[in-house]
C-alpha cells in the first residue's frame, strides 16, 4: 500500500476495533485510531499509533483529524466503523431523546464524519466497513432502540453501496453476540425484563392466532397442495408458541402494484441468500473475529 494511504478505525479501543488495529498494523498497513476519549487515544499514541479523539456530538472534534490529513497529505483507503452502543429496555418506556442519542451514536454521527472525510478518500477504490448486527436482521425483544438503529444501518449500507458503485467498496459485516462485557450485561438485563414483563397481552394474541388467523389462512390457501399447506400451518403454529416473536403480533399491509410487492419479496430473499453465502458460522468469540479479519484481508479488499 502507498505510504500516503491510511485506514481509520472508529471505536479502536473496543474489542472489534482493537482486533482490526492489530490485524491491519501486522499486515504492514498504516492505521489511525479514532476513539471516544482522549485517555483512550493516548493509549494508542503510547503504542506508536496516530490517534484522535472523535465525539459525534461535537463536529469540531473532527478538525484535528482533518488538519492532520491536510498537513500530511494522507489519503484514506479504508474506514472501519466499529462504534455501536447497546441499549436495553422496553420501547414504551423509552424517552424519545434516548432514541435520538442512540441513533446519533450508531448511525448519524458516522454519516456526519464520513461527509467530512469525502475529500480525503483515495481514488484507488476506497473501502468502508460498517459493522451491523443480527438485531438489524431479526426481531430481538428488550433492546428495541439498538435494533432500530441497526435496521436503519441496513438501509444506509444498501444506499451507500448503490451510490458509490464503481468507485468504492462498501462492506456490511453482520455480527451476532461478540461476548463483549457490554453484551453480557445487556443479556442479564434482558433476562430480568423478560421475567418481569406482563405476558397477558402476548397470550391473548397467541390465542387469536390459533383460533382465527390460522383457520383463515387454511381457508384462503385451499388451492395449495395439502403437504405444503400443512407445513405452512405448522410453521405459523410454531411462531404462535414463540413468546418473543414479533411476527405473531405484526399486522403489515402492503399497498402498491404487484410488481412492487414482487420486488420487495425478491430483495428480501436475495439478502438472505447473500448472508447465507458469506456466512462464517459459529459462536462469535475472539477466534471467530480473528478469522473474520483474516478473511477481509485475504480477500484483498484493502489492496
Amino acid at each position: 500500500m502507498d505510504s500516503k494511504e491510511i485506514s481509520l478505525v472508529l471505536g479502536a479501543s473496543g474489542k472489534i476495533g482493537s482486533l482490526i488495529m492489530e490485524k491491519l498494523s501486522s499486515a504492514g498497513l498504516d492505521v489511525v485510531a479514532l476513539t471516544h476519549t482522549g485517555t483512550q487515544a493516548n493509549v494508542f499514541r503510547d503504542k506508536g499509533f496516530v490517534a484522535f479523539e472523535i465525539d459525534f456530538e461535537k463536529e469540531a472534534s473532527y478538525e484535528p483529524l482533518i488538519d492532520w490529513l491536510k498537513h500530511n497529505r494522507r489519503e484514506i483507503k479504508g474506514i472501519f466503523n466499529c462504534i455501536a452502543k447497546l441499549d436495553v429496555g422496553a420501547i414504551l418506556l423509552t424517552d424519545p431523546m434516548q432514541i435520538r442519542k442512540l441513533m446519533d451514536i450508531n448511525l448519524i454521527g458516522f454519516h456526519s464524519l464520513l461527509l467530512s472525510l469525502l475529500p480525503y478518500l483515495t481514488e484507488n477504490n476506497p473501502c468502508v466497513f460498517l459493522f451491523g448486527s443480527d438485531a438489524g436482521l431479526s426481531f430481538q425483544p428488550w433492546n428495541p432502540v439498538y435494533s432500530i438503529t441497526k435496521w436503519a444501518l441496513e438501509a444506509y449500507y444498501e444506499t451507500l453501496a448503490f451510490e458509490t458503485k464503481g468507485w468504492a467498496s462498501i462492506v456490511l459485516v453482520e455480527l451476532g453476540n461478540t461476548s463483549d462485557e457490554i453484551a453480557k450485561k445487556g443479556m442479564e438485563t434482558i433476562h430480568y425484563l423478560k421475567k418481569s414483563f406482563d405476558h397477558r397481552m402476548q397470550t391473548k394474541l397467541s390465542r387469536l392466532l390459533h383460533e382465527k388467523i390460522i383457520p383463515e389462512i387454511a381457508e384462503n390457501l385451499k388451492q395449495i397442495e395439502p403437504e405444503t399447506l400443512e407445513t405452512l400451518v405448522l410453521w405459523i403454529d410454531s411462531l404462535a408458541k414463540t413468546n418473543f416473536s414479533s411476527i405473531q403480533t405484526s399486522n403489515r399491509i402492503f399497498i402498491g402494484t404487484s410488481q412492487e410487492m414482487d420486488s420487495s419479496v425478491l430483495y428480501s430473499i436475495a439478502r438472505i441468500i447473500q448472508l447465507n453465502r458469506n456466512a462464517l458460522a459459529g459462536n462469535i468469540d475472539e477466534h471467530r473475529l480473528r478469522e473474520l479479519f483474516e478473511f477481509l484481508l485475504t480477500a484483498e479488499i484493502l489492496d
